[in-house]
């Protein structure tokens, strides 16, 4: 009988991503290993379950899988594991492996920091690099401080979850092992939508006093519990995400859900305004003088016996949240039901997985008025850049998909490379013939931020740019902010009327919030894009969304909140 594990396509896709990584340290052909990466890619991207595909021997039919990779795969599905890729392990030391994740450690570098240099891990190297010993054991002193540089440019990112994983960490827990007994709340950080989370904070609604934390127990699988007990509960699970539970009651959840969701510095600030009311706010509820609980079921019916509008959870940064509720004058906040159409999409024309049609399909089923089709621009050559003639041919795919489907206005636009001295990476004839341009900085091929700086400025100086793509160019984590001055770049924007991107992909959520709202102040109109590869990418809008929200973004700041395409040049 055919046994088929419960692996879904993420996971299968984690095992041939830890695989491509284990070949390249091991030295194999760089095609070979990336052609695993792109097959991961593919199976991340899809909409349908890898392992019904596989049983219905559909797998090759896939971008970028062929019949071996294929083969590797029914082999994990079917056996639960990837025999090569445990002869890998056991050749290629773990902290080998974990060092490639630092930034400028390739496979070389790794294998040398642990073999020569006797490092165990991430936490070491910075260990070693802060304190110089590295160096001094006779390590590149270039090396070193690019290493350093990045790693404190990243910050908090280095060691922790994207918000997206974290996201799905908590919503497999749900799945698992949520009941009408006991319903599981997701809090902290991620219910904030910070771009990176330490751990997973949850509230566990018991419905009947006799339900405690200690039920929960029993239905966590694998793992270890490092505190237990009847309201608190930490449990780290085999992927080792730390989890923290506490338990509420009904009367009480709406005040534990606003304890456990943060920030510190909001909860005390919260805190601080009851008392100077004459009330004492705690996760069990809002109290009067007298002890008697006057609020707590719900969050709303708090912030209301405060005299507050309801604060948002992306807004609870003690970021002058408090004092505009005390005012009324909060903002309502952009939601998904504001956004019309996509701005910034890539197809197999370029780096995406997905056919232009099949995008289209994606945006339709999304219910977006308009999508505009930003594949990159020539200089971009391991993106699968376009060359002109490319473009237009493009273009021509382009119009008799317009032809076919009426329901939605399709945009034929680039995202064309800022290039050394702010040149773009086509000239202005074949900018003009475009819908929409996003141009955006890739690369630093400069270390002098003002240098970098100007040439963004003259690129948003060109009449035929509508957006600035990620401004940053941050890979939260991977890569540090470019440094690009955004003081300036947002004061040239707003000069020449053009638009800046909140970039939803979840390793970038770039612009950051904190400029949202900088932009918000200013009167710089942000467009929202998914930056999507495929169609299950269109959903990655929503971390755009977010951090739109957390800079106290409208949908009168948001271009895409307008029924129908609107560039900047119209």
């Amino acid at each position: 009988m055919l046994v088929v594990f419960g692996l879904d396509n993420q996971e299968i896709a984690g095992i041939l991503e830890e695989y491509a990584t284990l070949l390249e340290l091991n030295g194999e052909d760089v095609f070979r290993v990336n052609a695993y990466r792109r097959a991961a890619k593919s199976l991340r991207n899809l909409n349908t379950s890898v392992v019904e595909l596989w049983r219905s021997n559909g797998l090759e039919g896939v971008p970028g899988v062929g019949r071996a990779i294929a083969e590797k795969i029914g082999e994990i599905i079917s056996t639960g594991r990837l025999k090569a890729l445990e002869e890998l392990r056991a050749r290629i030391p773990r902290e080998v492996v974990e060092l490639t994740g630092v930034p400028f450690v390739g496979p070389k570098t790794a294998r040398l920091l642990y073999t020569k240099f006797r490092v165990s891990g991430r936490v070491h190297l910075i260990e070693k690099l802060k304190d110089g010993s590295l160096v001094k054991q006779g390590f590149s002193p270039r090396l070193a401080e690019k290493i350093l540089g990045a790693v404190e440019g990243v910050g908090e990112a280095f060691t922790k979850m994207l918000l997206v994983e974290g996201m799905n960490e908590a919503s497999q827990l749900i799945d698992n092992i949520g009941g009408p007994e006991l319903e599981l709340y997701v809090c902290g950080s991620i219910r904030r939508g910070k771009e990176v989370v330490g751990d997973v904070d949850m509230v566990v609604l018991s419905k009947t006093k006799d339900k405690t934390l200690l039920d929960l127990v029993s239905k966590l699988s694998g793992g270890k519990t490092l505190a237990e007990g009847e309201s608190k509960l930490t449990w780290v699970s085999p992927r080792r995400v730390q989890f923290d539970f506490r338990l509420a009651h009904p009367e009480y959840l709406g005040a534990m859900q606003l304890y456990f969701t943060g920030s510190k510095e909001h909860n005390i600030a919260l805190r601080t305004h009851a008392q100077r009311l004459g009330f004492k706010l705690s996760e069990f509820g809002l109290f009067g003088g007298d002890g008697v609980r006057v609020a707590g079921a719900t969050e709303e019916e708090v912030y209301a016996k405060l005299g507050l509008q309801y604060i948002e959870p992306e807004l609870r940064e003690n970021a002058g949240e408090i004092e505009a509720a005390s005012k009324g004058v909060l903002p309502k906040l952009v939601g998904v039901s504001d956004v019309f159409g996509d701005y910034h999409v890539h197809s197999t024309w370029s780096d995406g997985v997905d056919t232009l049609e099949r995008m289209v399909e994606g945006a339709i089923r999304q219910g977006y008025r308009y999508v505009v089709f930003t594949d990159h621009s020539k200089s971009e050559r391991v993106a699968n850049g376009m060359s002109e003639e490319r473009l237009r041919k493009q273009e021509e795919e382009i119009e008799k998909l317009r032809s076919k489907y009426g329901s939605i206005e399709i945009l034929h636009g680039s995202e064309v490379d800022i290039l050394s001295g702010g040149r773009l990476d086509y000239d202005n004839r074949t900018l003009a013939q475009l819908d929409y341009v996003v141009a955006s900085l890739h690369r630093r091929f400069t270390s002098d931020t003002e240098v970098l700086t100007q040439a963004v400025i003259r690129a948003l100086e060109n009449r035929y740019v509508d957006t600035l793509g990620h401004p940053t160019n941050r890979m939260l984590g991977r890569r540090p902010e470019n440094g690009v001055d955004l003081e300036k770049v947002m004061a040239a924007a707003k000069k020449n009327s053009k638009f800046l991107e909140v970039d939803g992909q979840p390793r970038r959520m770039d612009l950051p919030s904190i400029w949202v709202k900088r932009a918000v102040e200013e009167g710089v109109h942000l467009v929202l894009s998914s930056d999507a590869h495929s169609t299950a990418e269109l959903g990655y809008m929503m971390f755009a969304l977010i951090n739109a929200r957390r800079g106290w973004a409208g949908a009168q700041n948001i271009v895409n909140s307008s029924q129908k395409f609107r560039g900047a040049r119209t």
